[in-house]
């Protein structure tokens, strides 16, 4: 949503992702200079929300950032913890070797209904924090987000995938008691930057 923010918050490179009628999801706001920065953007990202019926929004911020007692003042609860990775794509490019009776397939080729109850059943097991949405609500945000033993391999493969449409540089990231997770980041040379607190604050009733 670019649109949305003013050049001064583009400049510092605050992020706002779509994820409309359910989500409203802010990063990257500990680049704001002043807490008078600050108020500005949560009011119109607030205002925004309301006119559109968005059920909640979020902030995700630097756990050390001095703007965080901001978002407590402003209401907004602690929803999880997470540490950040990344990597450059242009540094080589990806190879990986997996067992060839392991195939692709994309959500329109499987259909859609069975790929979100794989989604569904993948996420049963995360040790990440639990979504306040069903499936179809966060397939539904995901698609306004970016258009519309196995870990390792996988996420490798999804770099590849990356660097094929031309990403320059990767983020991710995972819950800090999902071990297993970070591990995968580790194996496939992407580094740490940093830890994030995300909060919530729900506007519709």
């Amino acid at each position: 949503m670019k649109s949305f923010l003013t050049s001064k918050e583009r400049d510092v490179d605050l992020k706002l992702l779509d994820g409309r009628p359910y989500y409203l999801a802010a990063e990257n706001v500990e680049n704001l200079e002043t807490n008078d920065d600050l108020d500005l953007f949560i009011s119109r990202m607030e205002e925004l929300a309301m006119k559109e019926r968005v059920q909640h929004v979020t902030i995700t911020i630097d756990s050390s950032s001095a703007h965080i007692h901001k978002l407590k003042k402003n209401l907004y609860v602690n929803k999880s913890r997470s540490i950040e990775y990344s990597r450059d794509l242009n540094l080589e490019s990806f190879t990986f070797n997996y067992n060839s009776t392991i195939t692709f397939s994309s959500a329109a080729e499987v259909g859609i209904t069975r790929f979100l109850d794989i989604w569904e059943n993948a996420m049963c097991s995360s040790l990440n924090v639990p979504s306040l949405y069903t499936i179809e609500e966060q397939y539904e945000g995901m698609k306004q987000e970016v258009g519309a033993g196995l870990g390792t391999i996988v996420h490798r493969v999804g770099l590849h995938l990356l660097q094929q449409k031309g990403a320059s540089y990767y983020i991710g990231s995972t819950g800090v008691d999902n071990k297993p997770m970070q591990q995968i980041f580790r194996n496939n040379d992407c580094r740490r930057s940093r830890e994030v607190v995300t909060f919530i604050k729900s506007l519709q009733i």
